[in-house]
């Protein structure tokens, strides 16, 4: 995808000013995460608070594939960067992956009181 829109910016002749477009394309996948994540929390509004964890966890993950996926210079030195010690690119990565993982296991947990809970009353 990315090679394909350097070889347009060149026939059309606005490769110098391409930082823009790119911009706007992260911008525009930014923005359609969030509208995805919005929409899934609101078709799963009755859903238990960590299966909204999930959604929220799983939306950031895709959208930090799709932004990587376009490989823009900038976006690369961005994420190379670090933060208390920490490069971007993984406080990015692993923080969609550890709110699945959270909300993996307060599920869990949810289900096993739940379950013990069943348990407890059928015994009486």
């Amino acid at each position: 995808m990315t090679e394909a829109g350097r070889f347009l910016a060149h026939i059309q002749g606005w490769y110098a000013q391409r930082e823009f477009v790119q911009l706007a394309f992260i911008a525009l996948v930014a923005m359609t995460c969030l509208v995805a994540a919005i929409t899934l929390l609101i078709w799963a509004r009755h859903a238990p608070i960590p299966n909204w964890l999930a959604l929220i966890g799983a939306t950031l993950v895709l959208g930090f594939i799709l932004i990587r996926a376009a490989s823009f210079h900038h976006m690369d030195r961005f994420i190379g960067t670090r933060i208390l010690g920490l490069r971007w690119n993984w406080i990015l990565e692993m923080s969609g992956i550890g709110l699945v993982l959270l909300a993996s296991q307060w599920r869990q947990s949810l289900l096993a009181k739940s379950m013990s809970s069943s348990l407890r009353v059928q015994r009486n």
